[in-house]
């Protein structure tokens, strides 16, 4: 049977598509071999693909032929593959051994669990010194036809290895046979993925060329698969979700499988929405293509619509496989209840969930998951709740009270047979001065408290996984009393009042009666998820195009070698010692650091994995944001009143000033424990770890992380810093009543629209804008030239005379990237009023044409400490220019602390609607930003540059 010239057939024409990578399971042919030239053939029609309603064939375009020196084997053009190996030898007994090679191609077409597989594998090795393995360029043809329309997901994959760059292996794709290569590589591992629809008839040309010079080899194989949309009860990874159409904006997102064993697991991915794009009923139409999709809103733009969106489905990844994915549309996405997995229902009656802990003396204090707990989250696919306890004493009588709490995160899986447990070992009393003789555990504070030992429990599961075991300092599982699994994860320590501490176990459960090929499969999936868990990545496109990142988009498109740059990122921050119980994990422990380590516009964490396309620096951001379980802020179900007489200045209530002391008061007074506070005598507070000052203020890595990950612990610790934020920025009558320095300001309302972005409270968005129209407003200095925000005095650093006030223009870049964002978050005019006069302020502090003691010749600069009064009276801001170390530029006239205004002000020119001030903002944020350089496009000042000023 001969082919048709592919010339008289019709393409149908190709749905919009965006290009994904997609690992699927392969059909391997029956392999050949032989000497000499060789071939073998089963040709005719083919019955392959019926059972999917399809009727596919294969037939080759151009010769198929392989060849070494002396010999050939040729199967002409024409001929319908269905299974087919044509071999050509030259060994040593037959021929020159300098000429030694072989040469093979084999193709053929399987149906095989759910899909068709066309597959090409070609192997071209020369072991003489002048042997040559030459397959040359082949061209086939494969069709699909079907009386009905079939849509599904066309993945082409392509696999090989090659001995040196001496040899040569090409691909080029045409899908739809339209005369267009779509793809084109010499490379030996890509794959690529496309939702399709065959209706009637379509077609799918493939080119392949595969030589082997002198002494090396190149082995490479070519699928195509297709695999249609199905459905059916449970879903599942092999029941296939519909294709659907794509969406005007292209969105798409990667996931690796960093482990060296497949994985069958249920993916969760943070998609970027565009603002005013999709609602949330949009969402009931829309799924990851080619798989059954639940949705849950994570933050959403002021007008109602949808600004991050996770899509959970479930999907599975072969060992070391990257993976793209598309969003589309017209396709329903899962609805319901969740309903609890199979086997984890077999084993409801009889597992259990628990925590121990030791006091000074040895006391054991358990506390047990009960009830049905408090759902957080819930979707047909997942579904997390929360179980609050505290620890009881277990045959002594102890402390006379409960000992610590334990916080249970309880997260379980439609589609995977585990269940995830995020603890928190907590400290984390919220306290009252007046408990009224309440019942309520949670309203009387313990203080500092010994810890002995410290463990997790359970029981009735077929095994219980830790999450990173070596550097969380989790020792292996004994049995304790009762029959449980313990875990130590602490010995002779101590938690300081407000301090808790996060670990993560995942619990697996496994059928006697289970099938051999199912225990394996979630045996290796639940290792790989401990040992290299997925980190699902929206593509930079994705988030330029949408803006959805952080609270003013970004970032801008990495240097060339991101990729490098965030790999080495993320080795160095693995790789160093800073682990342990209470390592910091590349966080500071005190948060007011020279630099502001903490502060940027999006965490570099982020940032760089979304520029480099690097997943796993997000279990950098990960960690980092874990970390904040450490910081002295827990004070579980904390509630600011926005006039309530309280003050949290370092997180806990400040002692020293009237108001309500959370019950810290009678501690400091009247300590009823003493002796239960061995552990932390002489030692720091909470073991280094700080609150923010008001300065340095920061939510942005578990903003960003919550971002990607939806998290029901971050979830609460971004409720619970809000509510922090309000007890700190008071409104009246603490001294924080008055405007607060720039930057304070700045970070401290970056903090308020995050916090809001995630809650969607708007009591925390009403305190944010009651502030900034009682306290901001009114007390600006509208009054003076230079309308900076506030001034500041007498501070040493200026060397000035005594008695003077001044301002830093470079603080102000929090001020813009804080009420910038939040205008973006809450659409208040008078967020932008503010920040329009930035622009007047960086003017005024502007130098032009100076002769500078240290800078020399400065055509342009600006200063870092401008004055504006001394012993009372106004004076200018070259008032002290004649002093000896001259006018305060900074470490640079345009660069050091002022780049902190570079993305600020060119994100005003955008939003203002002030023609001055835009102009202005234009000038100097322009030279500020001077020429972006590879480096500059990587540093946290400028990656969050809007997208049309990135300049040159």
């Amino acid at each position: 049977m001969t082919c048709t010239n592919d010339q008289q057939h019709r393409p149908n024409r190709l749905r919009t598509w965006l290009s994904s990578t997609a690992l699927f399971t392969l059909a391997a042919c029956g392999a050949g071999g032989g000497g000499g030239g060789g071939v073998s053939n089963e040709g005719g029609s083919t019955s392959v693909g019926a059972a999917l309603g399809l009727n596919v064939v294969a037939c080759a375009l151009t010769d198929l032929t392989a060849s070494v020196v002396g010999t050939q084997t040729v199967i002409p053009a024409g001929t319908v593959v269905r299974d087919l190996r044509y071999v050509a030898n030259n060994t040593e007994s037959a021929g020159n051994a300098q000429s030694i090679g072989s040469a093979s191609g084999e193709l053929c077409i399987r149906e095989t669990e759910g899909s068709v597989v066309y597959l090409i594998e070609e192997d071209a090795v020369s072991v003489g010194a002048s042997g040559l393995g030459m397959l040359g360029t082949h061209e086939t043809l494969l069709t699909m036809t079907s009386e009905h329309p079939v849509s599904g997901v066309l993945c082409i994959e392509l696999q090989g290895t090659s001995s040196s760059p001496a040899g040569t292996a090409w691909t080029m794709i045409d899908v739809g046979n339209n005369q267009i290569s779509e793809y084109q590589t010499g490379a030996l591992n890509m794959t690529y993925q496309v939702p399709i629809t065959v209706d009637g008839e379509f077609e799918v040309r493939t080119t392949t060329q595969t030589n082997a010079s002198a002494q090396s080899e190149v082995h490479r194989s070519v699928s195509v698969s297709f695999t249609p949309a199905t459905s059916g009860p449970g879903g599942g990874p092999s029941l296939p979700g519909g294709v659907g159409d794509p969406l005007t904006d292209e969105l798409g997102f990667s996931v690796v499988n960093d482990s060296s064993l497949e994985r069958t697991e249920t993916i969760r991915a943070s998609v970027p929405l565009p603002r005013g794009g999709y609602r949330p009923s949009d969402l009931t139409n829309m799924v990851v293509s080619g798989h059954r999709t639940a949705w849950t809103p994570l933050q959403f733009w002021p007008d109602g619509h949808v600004k991050i969106a996770q899509a959970q489905f479930t999907d599975v990844l072969e060992p070391g496989e990257a993976k793209q994915y598309i969003i589309t549309e017209g396709e329903p996405s899962l609805s319901g209840a969740f309903q609890r997995n199979e086997w984890v229902e077999q084993f409801s009656g009889s597992f259990q969930i628990g925590a121990e802990v030791r006091d000074t003396f040895h006391v054991p204090y358990r506390s047990f998951v009960s009830g049905s707990g408090e759902v957080l989250q819930s979707s047909p696919l997942m579904e997390t709740r929360r179980h609050r306890t505290y620890h009881e004493a277990v045959g002594a009588p102890g402390i006379g009270r409960d000992y610590l709490t334990s916080t249970y995160y309880v997260t379980e899986y439609r589609d995977m047979p585990f269940v995830v447990v995020d603890w928190i070992l907590g400290n984390d009393y919220l306290g009252a001065d007046d408990a009224a003789g309440s019942s309520d555990p949670n309203l009387y504070a313990l203080g500092d408290a010994d810890v002995r030992a410290a463990y997790f429990l359970c029981s009735g599961a077929s095994e219980c996984l830790v999450y990173r075991a070596d550097s969380e300092g989790v020792e292996a599982s004994s049995v304790m009393v009762g029959a449980h699994q313990g875990y130590r994860v602490m010995t002779d320590t101590y938690l300081s009042d407000a301090q808790t501490r996060r670990y993560r176990f995942m619990l697996r459960f496994e059928p006697s009666g289970a099938l051999p090929a199912d225990k394996l499969r979630w045996q290796q999936t639940a290792d790989a998820m401990i040992e290299s868990p997925v980190f699902a990545l929206a593509s930079q496109q994705s988030w330029q195009q949408t803006g959805a990142a952080g609270l003013v988009g970004g970032p801008i498109a990495g240097p060339p070698d991101a990729a490098s740059r965030a790999a080495s990122e993320y080795s160095g921050w693995s790789g160093s010692n800073w682990f342990g119980t209470w390592g910091r994990r590349g966080d500071m422990l005190a948060t007011a650091s020279t630099g502001t380590p903490r502060n940027h516009p999006l965490s570099p964490e982020l940032a760089h994995a979304i520029q480099g396309n690097h997943p796993r620096l997000l279990e950098k951001l990960e960690q980092m944001a874990w970390s904040q379980a450490m910081r002295p802020y827990h004070l579980y179900g904390l509630e600011v009143g926005a006039e309530e007489q309280i003050l949290l200045w370092d997180g806990t209530p400040r002692l020293s000033v009237p108001g309500e002391h959370l019950g810290r008061g009678v501690l400091r007074d009247n300590d009823p424990y003493p002796a239960y506070r061995s552990m932390s005598v002489g030692q720091s507070r909470a073991h280094g770890w700080g609150p923010f000052d008001h300065e340095h203020w920061s939510t942005d890595l578990l903003f960003d992380y919550w971002t990607v990950s939806g998290d029901a612990w971050a979830h609460e610790e971004l409720r619970q810093l809000g509510q922090s934020l309000k007890g700190l920025m008071r409104i009246q009558y603490y001294y924080t009543q008055y405007v607060q320095p720039t930057r304070a300001e700045g970070w401290c309302m970056q903090g308020f629209a995050q916090v809001y972005q995630a809650t969607q409270d708007e009591s925390l968005k009403d305190y944010a804008m009651r502030r900034v129209n009682e306290v901001v407003d009114v007390g600006r200095r509208v009054d003076h030239p230079s309308r900076a925000l506030m001034f500041q005095s007498d501070y040493p650093s200026t060397n000035w005379p005594a008695n003077h006030e001044f301002f830093m223009p470079w603080q102000h870049g929090a001020l813009l990237y804080g009420y910038l964002g939040a205008y973006m978050a809450f659409e208040e005019p008078v967020l932008v009023e503010i920040a329009n006069d930035v622009a007047t302020t960086v003017e005024y502090s502007w130098v032009t044409n100076m002769q500078h003691p240290s800078h020399g010749w400065v055509p342009n600069g600006l200063r870092y400490y401008v004055p504006v009064t001394h012993n009372g009276a106004p004076i200018p801001a070259n008032y002290w220019d004649n002093l000896p170390g001259g006018a305060l530029l900074g470490s640079q006239p345009l660069g050091g602390a002022h780049t902190f205004l570079v993305g600020g002000l060119h994100l005003l020119a955008d939003i203002t609607g002030d023609a001055a001030v835009q102009s202005r903002a234009l000038n100097y944020g322009t030279m500020l930003r001077g020429t972006v350089d590879d480096n500059l496009r990587w540093n946290k000042w400028f990656y969050c540059l809007p997208a049309g000023h990135v300049g040159p």
